[in-house]
């Protein structure tokens, strides 16, 4: 007698998949494409693809150069977004994450959504331009997020997501900031988020 995976389906009686029996309440059949396949849980498949990651910062203080180009447009002006103890850790999974460094580190390729906010202020004379940019793996995002001080202390808030597609396993996010004048930027609070979607 043939095995019912060798016969055509309009030959088949109605059946549930094997084990449906011993299946778990809210388990899906998953077929392994060769007639057979197992029960697993939709709750542990739908986690399995998630990466996420978070940091957040608060009262931090970091010294920034004076940009060369008035614009914020150059690259060389720009440094990353961090101090040894600037950064901690929210919550991961699936993304190694650096407090040192303020980065993301991926350990899933897919698409991932990057967000990030902060207020902040400089220190000293006014209407100077900050600027924040988000880089993968060192090679900056030609946008920018840029806020203008309009006296000494005075608190901003700036905030950006964009969406990064086909990005592969071990690419590096972090956020980078430059300033049209030499400012001790304040910190006040800031997140950090990745998330896989």
């Amino acid at each position: 007698m043939a095995n019912h995976k060798d016969l055509p389906s309009n030959e088949w009686h109605p059946a549930y998949p094997p084990g449906a029996d011993l299946a778990v309440s809210g388990d899906v059949f998953l077929s392994d494409g060769l007639g057979s396949g197992s029960w697993e849980s939709l709750g542990g498949l739908v986690d399995s693809g998630k990466a996420y990651a978070q940091l957040s910062s608060t009262n931090e203080t970091l010294a920034i150069p004076q940009a060369t180009d008035s614009t914020l447009n150059s690259d060389v002006d720009y440094i990353n977004l961090t101090s040894l103890s600037m950064w901690s850790q929210d919550g991961t999974k699936d993304i190694t994450v650096s407090n040192t460094d303020g980065t993301f580190t991926l350990t899933k390729a897919g698409t991932y959504m990057l967000s990030f906010w902060v207020d902040h202020s400089v220190d000293g004379a006014t209407d100077a331009n900050i600027a924040f940019r988000f880089s993968l793996n060192g090679v900056l995002d030609t946008k920018k997020l840029i806020s203008t001080s309009d006296f000494a202390g005075d608190i901003r808030n700036s905030s950006a997501n964009g969406i990064v597609f086909n990005a592969s396993v071990g690419d590096i996010f972090r956020v980078h900031v430059a300033c049209t004048q030499s400012r001790t930027l304040t910190v006040h609070s800031s997140q950090l988020n990745i998330v896989r979607l």
